[in-house]
């Protein structure tokens, strides 16, 4: 009897073994059939309609029902016909996947949103007839005796407070209520900072569409970022970041009206020597291309 039985299961192992043996399979409208390519291969015998529809119980079965894969002139296409989102991938992050909304509009879900950034340039500041930096030649082309005309920077004075101004918009590919991230980036062409011995201040007041602008804030930063760590030397590009503003109440086209300043006052700033302004701006998250309307998200 045991003998037997040591030979059934021999016979059963070789039966499991060829059925995991993996086979083709094609699925076709085509008359005699096709040699699918790969494990599972869906061919339709014309040039468009649809190729591949997918149904279950919520859905229904008719031809109106499920998600579709259709093949027109040049092109595929995926449509939902229960005008409901599609989510494209995400399987290692959870809630992290590339949505499709009914409307054709793409959203970035979780881990997948991308930043951006907000840039306000120098050259589009205002200085009015408050304590304006000083316009002063940054490089040129360094020939001798006669030299370029050079670029020029807007260079802040280690001994007194001088500012520029200009308002921002939020974009409309803004993740709605996500936290902004401000910086300025700045430079010297003489001497070399320590990295935490100038301090930048911004004052600003932020408000979303139809709302009331309120009292200003101030925040200030004396920190070079850490990918660049301690500087070490002149005419460096340098960023200083600063603290986190909340993304509470800030929608798409909300408007920051801000100041811009070398906070010379501070304590920490020690740094004998100008400073000049390469740029400033706003790191956000995104989470769509843009909005769904002209105003709203």
């Amino acid at each position: 009897m045991k003998k037997y039985l040591n030979l059934s299961v021999v016979i059963f192992a070789l039966i499991i073994c060829k059925i995991s043996e993996a086979q083709n399979v094609g699925i076709t409208d085509k008359s005699g059939g096709i040699t699918p390519a790969s494990t599972l291969q869906v061919h339709k015998n014309a040039t468009s309609g649809a190729v591949l529809q997918v149904t279950n119980t919520n859905t229904g079965e008719t031809s109106a029902d499920g998600l579709i894969i259709n093949r027109q002139a040049g092109s595929f296409g995926i449509i939902n016909q229960e005008n409901d989102t599609i989510n494209i991938g995400g399987s290692a992050n959870s809630g992290s996947h590339l949505s499709i909304e009914p409307d054709g509009t793409l959203v970035m879900k979780g881990q997948s949103t991308v930043f951006n950034d907000l840039m306000v340039f120098p050259d589009a500041t205002s200085k009015g007839s408050s304590n304006q930096p000083t316009w002063q030649s940054f490089k040129n082309n360094g020939e001798s005796p006669k030299s370029s005309q050079g670029v020029f920077l807007w260079m802040f004075s280690p001994t007194e407070e001088q500012e520029v101004y200009f308002t921002i918009q939020i974009p409309h590919s803004y993740k709605v209520g996500t936290s902004i991230y401000p910086h300025v980036h700045w430079t010297t062409t003489t001497g070399t900072p320590s990295g935490t011995d100038v301090v930048w201040g911004l004052e600003y007041t932020v408000m979303k569409i139809g709302g009331n602008f309120g009292n200003t804030t101030l925040i200030t930063s004396n920190t070079v970022i850490t990918p660049i760590g301690k500087p070490t030397k002149t005419s460096q590009h340098l960023i200083t970041a600063f603290p986190t503003i909340s993304g509470d109440g800030i929608e798409i086209s909300t408007i920051l009206v801000c100041r811009l300043y070398r906070y010379v006052a501070d304590a920490n700033d020690t740094f004998g020597n100008s400073v000049g302004l390469l740029g400033f701006d706003i790191h956000y998250e995104s989470d769509t291309q843009g909005s769904h309307t002209e105003y709203t998200k």
